[in-house]
């Protein structure tokens, strides 16, 4: 390794299996309701309970399966980086939010269940869209989701107030993630914004679990991990302007950037 990607590397510390196990388990697959208030929804993940039933909303014990009200099959609990994500970032001002790579579709329906006004754009291959149905179906927010197929270096759905990638640029190497951004940067409107859900390396030789993180991506998937400086170099490639990072009780970063 040479130049700046060998500063990245360093003997790391920590323990990074379940970053591991989460990049093992989605290999292959996709593209890469009453309110409850963010950080509350973030307490009862780790408090271990299930958020609520899928049909009256009502708040069950740990482990249920059944809502003992109204019989129906209990609602999964998001799953912790979802949830650090809602708790960490307003939505508020967000009309239509457009998950671009949106997988199963965890994220953007911990997102919608959070803000019963906001509808949203589910955008995936093709073969990814029916389990992606399945769980913004369970959550209770499929009637507010659309459901786009589609490449995302082709195209991406136009007329969303924000786009959402979480796990999409670090799969890449820059020429290719440049791709993406172009493409989420013609879909925008001039008063759009850009959030990658992203971990960020820190700059120079300081150990860091993500650092691993960064190797296996090189080795699988030809991506990598990158610094702030680096998403603000990318972004800006692309057209977009970083504006703020802003941290989550996870590993996980929400970068955001609008046009230029």
């Amino acid at each position: 390794m040479t130049g700046q990607r060998a500063a990245h590397y360093h003997a790391p510390t920590g323990r990074a299996e379940p970053a591991f196990a989460d990049r093992a388990a989605d290999a292959g697959l996709p593209l890469r309701a009453r309110r409850h208030r963010p950080r509350e929804v973030l307490r009862r993940v780790r408090c271990g309970l299930a958020l609520a039933c899928a049909q009256c909303r009502a708040e069950l014990p740990a482990g249920a399966r059944f809502c003992p009200d109204c019989g129906q099959p209990a609602a999964a609990p998001p799953s912790v980086p979802a949830a650090a994500v809602v708790a960490a970032y307003d939505f508020a001002g967000t009309s239509t939010l457009v998950d671009i790579g949106g997988g199963d579709g965890s994220l953007i329906a911990t997102i919608l269940a959070a803000y019963p006004q906001m509808r949203g754009i589910l955008f995936e291959q093709r073969d990814v869209l029916d389990s992606a149905r399945v769980t913004l179906e369970r959550e209770g927010v499929r009637l507010r989701c659309t459901l786009v197929a589609g490449d995302f270096f082709q195209a991406v759905p136009e007329g969303g107030d924000a786009y959402l990638l979480k796990d999409i640029i670090h799969d890449w190497e820059d020429e290719r993630a440049l791709v993406i951004l172009q493409r989420c940067r013609q879909a925008m409107r001039a008063d759009g914004k850009l959030l990658l859900v992203e971990r960020a390396l820190p700059a120079g030789n300081a150990p860091a679990a993500g650092k691993l993180i960064d190797i296996t991506m090189l080795t699988v998937t030809g991506g990598c991990e990158r610094t702030q400086l680096e998403y603000r170099d990318l972004l800006a490639r692309a057209g977009l302007d970083l504006i703020r990072v802003v941290p989550t009780a996870s590993e996980m970063l929400i970068v955001e950037a609008v046009p230029v």
